[in-house]
């Protein structure tokens, strides 16, 4: 039998005695793991460090002696019993639970140890469900605090019907969910078609990334296949010549690394969905390593809308969320939805997060002469800086001119999207370096708001004006440039403490 911190005693006021009670009412008796959490954890310790020495030895099966062979095949079945006996120890010395209103685990196989959060530090109890836990039907429990460099407490398998009476004591009752059986009968969100991961495969930034994964992958392939014969091959069907198998290579290489950006987004947005619950925004995604994310509402501190150059023209773009967050995403925003209509947006804000909705964004442009001081001194930095490459390097250091008017582009794009709007209690600025980004702020969300001004500034009477946020190890910052001074000062008024609480 669990009894509260404090005991009950006729001195006791009727106050305390009722909150004694509901701590002993949200008690979660201490016990152990699914027992699928030893395969779970043998499987990925073989496949994390044997599978990887046993790929390395096929390889070099040639030049390995057939006694050395028989060592190593002995050394293997070591190791695995060696797995088995850790894995089961682990286990069986791992256990959780809720007393006296912490959140508390006792682990470690030779020295115990005892890790604890009160609940009132606990923010949101996340699901997730790999390929393992939906072998043996448990699910992964992450508990998140606001903590910014603590490691995160992590369940790697506990029942369904556990996870969710765990997540009802940690969250006091206020959100009960498992992969979209929300407590609340609102429906979800959903709006990821193939049309639209095909889209993002397209416009995503992660083609890069997959390019030299595909170029590696294709020269380890040359080890088993003669690349000399599928030239020839090439040229003798298809009559090619060498530039021809250049540019049908580049194709191919474009196609497979888009077909793999649409798998990759299959995998991770084919179940996506979004619902809002009393004091929450629940997100599902994934299809093999499904993941459910609480967000609790209050911890928001703003809205992303991005838009890069090449999504904008379909008129999408993606919504980030910064938050206060933990250990794992302290140092970075979450995808509230990775690829959103235009037309969308406000129906999506109304659904998800009516605090930030906006019904028109009426921006006012920066100043007209902000431009000319801009290109003024780009233009004299960038002079500068071409001539001296154009000495160095003559004679292909003159194409650095062209980088000039490339940057002179720039500046009127530049021009043409920065702005500011002021909707209610709202902020919204919009600035653009390569994509456009255009940020929601609530006024009760800023931290720290400061103007700087330049001796360039100064002449043209222009300033910018910083806005932080919490969010990451330092806070995040948004940037708003070359304001007239008066507009400036506007908004450092209107942001400061002083004139919230008014």
């Amino acid at each position: 039998m669990i009894y509260p911190r404090y005991p009950w005693n006729k001195q006791k006021n009727f106050v305390t005695k009722l909150l004694n009670w509901q701590v002993y009412k949200m008690t979660f008796k201490m016990k152990r793991q699914h027992h699928a959490t030893i395969y779970i954890q043998l499987i990925t310790w073989i496949n994390g460090i044997l599978l990887p020495i046993i790929a390395i030895l096929m390889i070099r099966e040639e030049s390995i002696e057939s006694e050395t062979k028989t060592w190593l095949v002995i050394g293997g079945f070591v190791m695995v019993a060696g797995f088995i006996l850790l894995s089961t120890l682990s286990w069986y010395r791992f256990t959780y639970g809720v007393i006296e209103g912490e959140f508390r685990m006792e682990y470690g196989i030779f020295i115990k140890k005892v890790y604890s959060i009160p609940m009132e530090r606990i923010q949101s109890v996340d699901h997730e469900q790999g390929i393992l836990q939906r072998v043996f039907g448990v699910v992964r429990v992450r508990i998140k605090t606001a903590s910014n460099l603590e490691a995160l407490p992590l369940l790697h398998a506990v029942s369904k019907s556990e996870s969710l009476e765990l997540q009802d004591i940690l969250t006091n009752g206020k959100h009960r969910s498992l992969f979209g059986n929300q407590k609340d009968e609102k429906k979800p969100y959903q709006s990821m078609t193939y049309k639209k991961m095909l889209l993002l495969s397209i416009t995503s930034g992660t083609l890069f990334i997959i390019i030299p994964v595909l170029g590696s992958f294709l020269s380890f392939l040359e080890n088993f296949v003669d690349s000399r014969s599928i030239f020839r091959f090439l040229v003798d069907h298809f009559q090619f010549n060498d530039v021809g198998s250049l540019v049908i290579s580049v194709v191919i290489l474009l196609i497979l690394t888009i077909l793999v950006s649409f798998l990759s987004n299959i995998m991770k947005y084919i179940n996506f969905s979004v619902t809002k619950s009393e004091e929450h925004v629940v997100i599902n995604r994934g299809v093999i390593n499904r993941r459910q994310s609480l967000i609790p509402i209050k911890r928001i501190q703003a809205l992303q809308i991005i838009e890069n150059p090449i999504r904008k023209l379909f008129g999408f773009s993606t919504l980030r969320i910064i938050y206060l967050g933990n250990g794992e995403e302290f140092n970075k925003s979450l995808i509230l939805h990775p690829l959103l209509h235009v037309r969308e947006l406000q129906d999506f804000l109304h659904d998800t997060l009516p605090e930030f909705k906006i019904d028109n964004m009426d921006f006012q442009r920066v100043p007209q002469r902000s431009w000319h001081y801009m290109i003024t001194f780009d233009f004299i930095v960038n002079i500068l800086v071409a001539s001296l490459v154009s000495i160095f390097f003559f004679p292909w250091g003159v194409l650095s001119f062209l980088l000039v008017f490339v940057l002179l582009i720039y500046a009127y794009k530049w021009y043409q999207d920065e702005g500011w709007y002021v909707h209610g209690e709202l902020l919204v600025a919009r600035t653009r370096f390569i994509t456009r980004r255009t940020v929601i702020i609530p006024r009760n969300r800023i931290q720290s708001s400061l103007v700087r001004q330049s001796m360039i500034q100064r002449i043209g009477k222009l300033m910018n004006v910083e806005i932080q946020v919490a969010g990451g190890l330092m806070g995040k910052i948004f940037s708003i440039k070359y304001l007239d001074e008066k507009v400036a000062r506007s908004l450092l008024s209107w942001s400061s403490y002083r004139a919230y609480r008014k």
